[in-house]
């Protein structure tokens, strides 16, 4: 289906990503409104915040931030987002210089455009 790797990278890095999310969703919900479905009166407390909240909130985030930043370390990739070879040389973009070649309809010359200057009445000297 994905003839080029970058798109199969970049897809696996998309549902890493999401799977990610999908797992501190889970952890969020599942503290906050497990632990904190109970009357305020019964609420544990960790470091003077509610169980809940410091499990869902204070925790949850730093431990989602890790995980983000092993998932990168490990699985995502640094790649090109040049257009390959191939398709450069068929669309007209010359190899690696980022210059398009002019076609045979482009116009060649914008000599006869008029200057900023000319075109408020300021002849050019």
């Amino acid at each position: 289906m994905w003839k080029d790797k970058r798109f199969r990278q970049a897809n696996r890095e998309a549902l890493l990503a999401l799977a990610a999310y999908g797992i501190y969703f889970l952890w969020w919900y599942g503290f906050g409104y497990g632990l904190g479905d109970a009357d305020p009166d019964n609420y544990t407390y960790v470091f003077g915040f509610p169980a809940w909240f410091f499990y869902s909130c204070l925790l949850g985030y730093p431990l989602i931030t890790l995980l983000l930043w092993v998932l990168v370390r490990l699985f995502f990739k640094d790649m090109p987002l040049d257009a390959d070879p191939v398709e450069e040389s068929a669309s007209g973009v010359d190899g690696g210089s980022g210059t398009v070649n002019p076609g045979p309809c482009s116009v060649q010359s914008r000599a006869a455009a008029p200057s900023p200057a000319q075109q408020h009445g300021k002849a050019e000297k």
